[in-house]
């Protein structure tokens, strides 16, 4: 009696060894381009351009929107960093972190959709968090900000056009996962903030497929029971019904 309790405890304790590691939680990652990419701009149908300008607050015009579909991530997201290349435009200042500002795009009421078409949207074409009165053209209470100057818990790292410029940190995983939850669609407005300053973005157009815009998602995986793992909790069972 004393032999098949031992015998018991030990295929039980092997079966929880090989399902426990079976089913240790792993890191995977996914690189997404984007769907949809264009600038605001008054009169001008941007979104076939390779090239994104970007200006100043000062003018209202020239904001970038970056449209992501995160349906293909399976699971929440633990990670995510936004990476864009400067190209030159009609205007090519020095990229600096006091510059360069991002927001996520919210469902608050009267925004631009998340599924704006980026042939057709301009300045008179998007929702209530742009103003093209004049002023200040983002309207931030419309959005979540992913700005560190404004104190949003990110990371920026620019280096002008010397490496790639890049997003990333807790307040970007938080704003993705809300949409990854909410119809799969995220949009990200980058501006610049500095008076009479601005850059290019390439875009998903841009003849070098390098250079277009990406997001890199990370997000944890809990693979199936494997075989050891069934195997033993099979032998467990099968002795404990013998014992019956």
């Amino acid at each position: 009696m004393k032999a098949t309790y031992h015998w018991t405890f030990t295929l039980l304790a092997a079966a929880a060894l090989a399902t426990s590691a079976s089913s240790r939680t792993t890191a995977a990652s996914i690189v997404l381009n984007t769907v949809a990419d264009t600038y605001s701009r008054a009169g001008v149908n941007a979104g076939a351009a390779p090239v994104m300008d970007i200006r100043d607050f000062a003018t209202p015009d020239f904001i970038g929107y970056f449209r992501f579909d995160l349906s293909s991530v399976p699971a929440p997201i633990t990670g995510a960093k936004l990476t864009l290349h400067k190209v030159p435009s009609a205007r090519n200042d020095t990229i600096v972190t006091a510059r360069f500002a991002n927001f996520g795009l919210t469902n608050a009421a009267g925004n631009t959709p998340q599924n704006w078409d980026e042939l057709t949207v301009a300045d008179t074409g998007l929702g209530a968090e742009y103003n093209t009165v004049g002023g200040d053209p983002l309207i931030l209470g419309q959005f979540i900000s992913l700005d560190f100057e404004a104190g949003a818990n990110v990371t920026e790292t620019v280096n002008n056009n010397v490496t790639p410029q890049m997003l990333e940190g807790p307040d970007l995983v938080a704003f993705l996962e809300g949409r990854r939850n909410d119809g799969g669609l995220a949009t990200i407005i980058n501006a610049v903030l500095t008076v009479g300053r601005g850059w290019g973005w390439a875009t998903k157009e841009n003849a070098d497929p390098l250079l277009h815009p990406t997001l890199e998602i990370t997000y944890d995986v809990i693979p199936e029971p494997t075989s050891a793992g069934l195997l033993a909790l099979g032998a467990c069972a099968a002795l404990l019904y013998r014992r019956k």
